[in-house]
């Protein structure tokens, strides 16, 4: 199921972006079997579950698009920068439809005015990779009252502001496979902490600097040329990769074999089984490989991409009502 087999007789490697996403074929099955997606597909996803989600994704997305305008500064190839740009477009339309979503589902999105923590898990996560951070992990769920810059810089483990992280971030009825990618998320955040801590303490100039500061520095250094400017795209790009794969999978495995007649999520799933949004999985993997230099290492990017596969399991088990 998971397999992108090459043709018989090429002898070709499999690219890196191949190679990422075959190394994250466990946490792909987990979303597929998992509450979120496994209620959806059957059709029983509970009302307040897809409106908390279309709200939820609204803030994904915006974030999601002003990564792609980031990383468009950081690429020096004129072809990948095209190509992030139709991808942002893209992107930017996704957020259209889900005020489609919004009007049809009776979603009301000035109720939600502040993103859950899984979703500002997710987001401080792109953020920090589009900063240019060399160890890009994940944040913790912000305390009650955090403000962004804080919420950065709290460690992630079982001590660190556990009371918030279940509360909001853990749904009653989790089932196994979405606690032990949990329990792989905190392991894999915690581990990369005293390295993200030392990033920022690097990144802060006398007197101190907002992520604001630090991400106006990373559009100043599209000037820079060479490897060193593909090499640190490539980590921003694997960050955004895991979000168009599985999405691209769910849709096709979802739309696999099934009589969508009457189906209430018929619009959702058809749209990321679409032939234009797997085009849209596979430009942005292209891209991805065309950045990787030879100093760009399979171990190098791993990290990243699986922080960015837990967190959208994450994001998943984060609805309400499952």
């Amino acid at each position: 199921m998971m397999n992108r087999e090459l043709p018989k007789g090429d002898v070709s490697p499999p690219s890196i972006s191949e190679r990422l996403w075959q190394s994250c074929s466990d946490l792909a099955t987990k979303a597929l079997t998992g509450a979120f997606i496994s209620q959806l597909a059957a059709g029983t996803l509970k009302k307040v579950s897809f409106q908390h989600y279309i709200a939820q994704d609204a803030f994904f997305l915006t974030a999601f698009c002003e990564t792609y305008e980031l990383v468009e500064e950081r690429v020096s190839d004129a072809d990948a920068k095209g190509a992030l740009r139709d991808l942002r477009d893209a992107a930017l339309r996704e957020l259209g439809m889900h005020a489609g979503y919004a009007k049809a589902w009776d979603i009301d999105l000035g109720d939600y005015a502040q993103p859950s923590a899984a979703t500002r898990n997710y987001i401080d996560f792109l953020r920090r990779a589009a900063s240019g951070s060399t160890t890009v992990t994940a944040s913790s769920p912000p305390e009650n009252g955090a403000n962004e810059s804080q919420s950065t810089q709290t460690v992630l483990s079982n001590g660190s502001n556990g009371a918030d992280w279940e509360a909001n971030g853990k749904v009653i009825g989790e089932g196994e496979s979405e606690r032990d990618s949990r329990s792989e998320l905190e392991a894999r955040t915690a581990n990369g902490a005293l390295q993200e801590r030392a990033d920022i303490n690097n990144h802060t100039t006398e007197g101190g600097s907002s992520r604001d500061s630090q991400i106006t520095e990373v559009k100043s250094k599209n000037r820079v040329a060479g490897d060193t400017l593909d090499h640190d795209a490539a980590r921003m790009i694997a960050a955004l990769v895991p979000c168009m794969r599985l999405y691209a999978f769910l849709g096709t495995e979802l739309r696999r074999g099934r009589d969508l007649t009457g189906h209430p999520y018929r619009e959702w799933i058809e749209t990321y089984a679409s032939q234009d949004f797997q085009a849209s999985a596979s430009k942005l993997e292209a891209v991805l490989d065309s950045v990787c230099g030879q100093d760009t290492s399979f171990e190098a990017l791993s990290p990243t991409y699986r922080t960015a596969m837990l967190l959208e399991l994450d994001f998943f088990a984060a609805q309400p009502g499952l």
